[in-house]
């Protein structure tokens, strides 16, 4: 664990959220049929990622598809966003913090009467995690956490 944590950086420009997706998917397949090998079969298998982040991903579409497959491989993706990595922000109007990921809105170009139109969405209704938690107050992390498992293990009870 603590080599592990050694390795953690913190100095990228953006997290890569499609390619975490992906990679970890891999992951989670070539687990599964370790697990499939070793014990029978693993079709009745669920597993859980829980990504941590600021929320802010490039790219919704690629990350839609991909968390299709996810669903299709019966792994349950969670985004937990930690907005408070923004809250230094300034106050706007309403007093809401305009750079919390809650304020934030994202561009998308429709065409209308065969011209181009810009309108602005909130980012968060654009967002392609179906499942996800905006964390304000890093330390409530550990009961997101928890609800976040008592969540999955009660969904695929049900599965």
């Amino acid at each position: 664990g603590a080599r592990v944590m050694r390795a953690f950086r913190f100095d990228q420009r953006a997290t890569q959220v499609l390619s975490l997706v992906d990679a970890s998917l891999e992951m989670l397949a070539q687990a599964r049929e370790r697990r499939a090998t070793g014990s029978g079969s693993a079709a009745d298998l669920w597993q859980l990622e829980i990504i941590i982040s600021d929320g802010i991903c490039q790219d919704h579409d690629a990350l839609r598809a991909a968390l299709r497959r996810a669903e299709e491989q019966r792994v349950m993706v969670v985004f937990v966003i930690l907005d408070s990595l923004h809250s230094k922000g300034a106050i706007g109007v309403g007093g809401r913090n305009e750079s919390s990921i809650l304020s934030m809105t994202k561009p998308t170009i429709k065409m209308v009467d065969g011209r181009a139109e810009v309108e602005m969405a909130r980012y968060l209704d654009t967002f392609p995690f179906e499942y996800y938690v905006v964390l304000r107050d890093v330390e409530a992390l550990p009961d997101v956490l928890a609800g976040t498992l008592k969540q999955f293990f009660e969904r695929i009870a049900e599965a």
